[in-house]
């Protein structure tokens, strides 16, 4: 639904514009998007084409591999690039770096500060990723991660800048979770298939969770029900490589990372304030005019960027 919605459920439209994004690029090799998560499973065979580099920074190994039942990453990474045509990525054609950073503990995630800033430096220095895709938040902030984001931020991509993208965070409060509390980076809450905004009563039907609203948010992108890569087995969310329950601002963010990425392909000379300029410049209005709290500038539109990107 998020790659391109025909209205069964919701409302036709209320995606990114894959397909027509599609007519322009699918995204260049060259491009490498960064996912920090819970580990990636590079192994899977829509995803392991893609991969350049990879790093666990949590257990300080060279492999990505998620542990036990840890499935948010691989799910993240599929929504940006995973290559087969059953579940294809918005950005197909980019490469993967993949860097485990911490996990999840029962409904909390845990990771380390001193980790989560050298895997930040890691991805953008080492690796050499244009956009790092960031579904993770929450507790008090930190000066070390903070500093590594602006590093990233200003001296990435040769002085261009590397793209942060953050979640805004699922407790439907009228504030973003940390680090997408954050300046100078793109920070991403939920819409649905009628093209609201995800609350505990939008017509989705689902009550458990809503996205953040409030100051910093800036896009927004579908993430309700959204099919993407799994883990293999019964450490997966369903049974076979792929899951069509994937939930949350950590499914929306995945989307204008990749978003980002397909830019980056087409306009390779452009800063990553630029790049957030046309993301949000070009979102498809979901009621407001301008910036709201309630979605930020608007719901994600790939193509439209990709075309004011040429136009430049």
């Amino acid at each position: 639904m998020g790659l391109n919605n025909p209205g069964d459920p919701g409302v036709v439209g209320a995606d990114v514009a894959a397909e027509a994004a599609w007519t322009i690029t699918r995204g260049d090799p060259e491009v490498r998007v960064a996912v920090l998560d819970d580990g990636v499973d590079t192994s899977h065979p829509f995803l392991k084409p893609a991969l350049v580099a990879e790093r666990d920074f949590r257990d300080g190994d060279d492999l990505a591999a998620p542990q036990r039942d840890e499935s948010h990453g691989t799910a993240c990474a599929g929504i940006i690039l995973s290559r087969d045509d059953t579940v294809r990525g918005l950005a197909p054609g980019v490469s993967l770096v993949a860097c485990r950073i911490g996990g999840y503990i029962g409904a909390g995630w845990l990771a380390d500060d001193f980790s989560v800033a050298d895997a930040i430096d890691w991805c953008w220095d080492t690796a050499g990723a244009a956009v790092l895709s960031n579904s993770w938040g929450g507790g008090p902030p930190s000066d070390l991660v903070i500093q590594a984001i602006t590093r990233a931020r200003t001296r990435g991509r040769g002085g261009k800048g590397t793209l942060i993208v953050v979640a805004a965070g699922n407790h439907e409060d009228p504030a973003m979770v940390y680090p997408g509390d954050g300046p100078d980076i793109l920070t991403v809450g939920a819409s649905n298939q009628w093209d609201e905004r995800k609350t505990r009563t939008s017509r989705d039907g689902e009550t458990t969770w809503g996205s953040n609203s409030g100051q910093g948010l800036d896009l927004m992108a579908p993430g309700v029900q959204i099919r993407t890569t799994d883990l293999a087995g019964a450490a997966g969310s369903d049974p076979g490589p792929t899951t069509g329950r994937f939930n949350g601002t950590s499914a929306a963010t995945p989307f204008a990372a990749a978003a980002a990425a397909l830019v980056m392909s087409v306009r390779p000379d452009l800063t990553e304030a630029e790049v957030r300029a046309l993301l949000t410049g070009m979102a498809d209005s979901m009621g407001p005019t301008g910036w709201d709290p309630q979605v930020g500038f608007g719901r994600l539109n790939a193509f439209a960027a990709l075309r004011a990107a040429r136009r430049r």
